[in-house]
């Protein structure tokens, strides 16, 4: 990301900020699917609970984002 930010490559950082944030998110759920214990989450504090939370929001809004950003056009007029 360092040398994302050094190029002024702005969106290479963020996309790898965000990238970085979905596989953490994912290997929770994998943990949480292959564990034969309680949920991973209800084996940690309330604080990495809230942390969880504000990043599942946090690439919620990003994802909406990106996805809302396409052109639209309807019949080549937009």
């Amino acid at each position: 990301m360092t040398a994302a930010m050094r190029l002024r490559c702005y969106e290479v950082a963020i996309g790898d900020i965000f990238g970085t944030n979905l596989f953490n998110a994912a290997m929770v759920f994998v943990i949480d699917l292959t564990a034969s214990d309680a949920p991973v989450l209800g084996r940690v504090g309330a604080f990495t609970v809230v942390g969880a939370l504000l990043d599942l929001v946090i690439t919620t809004i990003f994802l909406v984002g990106v996805i809302e950003r396409r052109d639209r056009t309807v019949l080549r007029v937009g």
